[in-house]
């Protein structure tokens, strides 16, 4: 069995290791043996490894003969293989997430012990024979449809149904803000979405944001040009009022932003890579009523752990009814070989990527 890790003083992706490691032919009383479906490509997995984030995640066991290491990823679905006697709720053929990120996910297999007491470590996604959910959409599950749901719902409670509401947002070719246009789409809630200019196939990314509910898609250079905000943007905008905008850039990027806010309006920073500071007039916010918001999901879980638990419920729902789509992303299916390759293909490419395990 295999897994992608690496050490302390890792820099890059170069670092990445495969370490290989035994699956026990029988569990412990208080641990749950899960087999890997899938897993995604995160920007956020990358920065984690870069040692962006300041500090990497704790080692963990990959099997009880093993030594500890850091196992990349974050995100991923699996399967339950083997149920310790002790545990309930549980059984073999369930579809699982991880409740932590922090134990990693690029690897083959997962050993989850259950401390007695301690805090749930996996949220069951589909039940055994249950259909209704796809491999891709359950490895996607964990981190950004959460994101994006909860940045619409959490700081605008009443939007208004008349097609006159807008969200505008950067980096809106991500995924969190591909989730985020779709949810905004049930709310009939317009959509303004932030783009770098220049990509060979600009107008492609365009049309696919649009096919996904954007109501406009913009470049940083228009968004940041003040002749374009006070001539197209108005026209754009049409007399509608912009209620929140999402940052996850910061620098002029959100400077931008902030300067099309409605009065009344909010930002919302959910990242920063840029790493730039945010600047704006404050007689701008202050004649405004303008407020600003940071915006953490492993924060507002650790605050409220059942927010998490109902906002994956009412994403499962949307999946189910066919609500909702995993944005486009090049898929790869690990058979046997080298794990690594497989993912440093996708990450060399700078394309948002994800693994199925099909040898499991």
């Amino acid at each position: 069995m295999s897994a992608i890790t690496y050490g302390d003083h890792t820099k890059d992706v170069e670092d990445l290791e495969v370490t290989k490691f035994t699956v026990p032919s029988a569990v412990e009383s208080n641990q749950i043996l899960l087999k890997t479906l899938a897993t995604p490509i995160n920007p956020s997995d990358l920065l984690l490894i870069r040692g962006v984030y300041g500090a990497f995640p704790p080692k963990v066991k990959l099997s009880e003969t093993d030594p500890v290491v850091h196992v990349a990823g974050n995100e991923g679905v699996f399967e339950v293989t083997k149920v310790g006697k002790n545990i309930k709720g549980y059984s073999e053929g369930d579809w699982v997430i991880l409740t932590s990120g922090r134990l990693g996910t690029w690897r083959t297999h997962v050993l989850v012990d259950y401390p007695e007491g301690g805090p749930e470590p996996l949220f069951k996604v589909k039940s055994a024979g249950e259909g209704g959910l796809k491999k891709i959409e359950g490895a996607t599950l964990s981190v950004n449809p959460p994101t994006a749901y909860q940045l619409v719902h959490n700081y605008v409670k009443d939007w208004n149904s008349d097609g006159k509401d807008w969200i505008v947002q950067n980096a809106g070719g991500s995924h969190v803000a591909q989730f985020l246009t779709q949810f905004a789409r049930l709310l009939n809630v317009n959509v303004l979405s932030v783009i770098r200019g220049g990509k060979p196939n600009h107008d492609e990314i365009v049309s696919e944001l649009k096919s996904l509910g954007a109501t406009a898609v913009i470049t940083e250079e228009q968004a940041q040009s003040e002749q374009f905000r006070n001539n197209e943007l108005k026209s754009i905008f049409n007399g509608g009022n912009v209620r929140l905008a999402i940052n996850c850039l910061g620098g002029a990027s959100a400077t931008a932003l902030f300067l099309m806010l409605s009065p009344d309006g909010a930002m919302v920073t959910y990242g920063a890579l840029t790493n730039d500071p945010i600047t704006y007039p404050s007689r701008w916010q202050q004649y405004n009523n303008l407020t600003t918001h940071g915006y953490f999901l492993t924060g507002n879980t650790k605050r409220n752990p059942q927010s998490k638990i109902d906002t994956l419920n009412a994403v499962i729902k949307l999946y189910k009814s066919g609500k909702l789509q995993v944005p486009p992303a090049t898929l790869l299916e690990f058979k046997d070989g080298n794990l690594l390759d497989l993912y440093l293909q996708v990450i060399k490419s700078g394309k948002k990527g994800i693994v199925k395990y099909e040898s499991n």
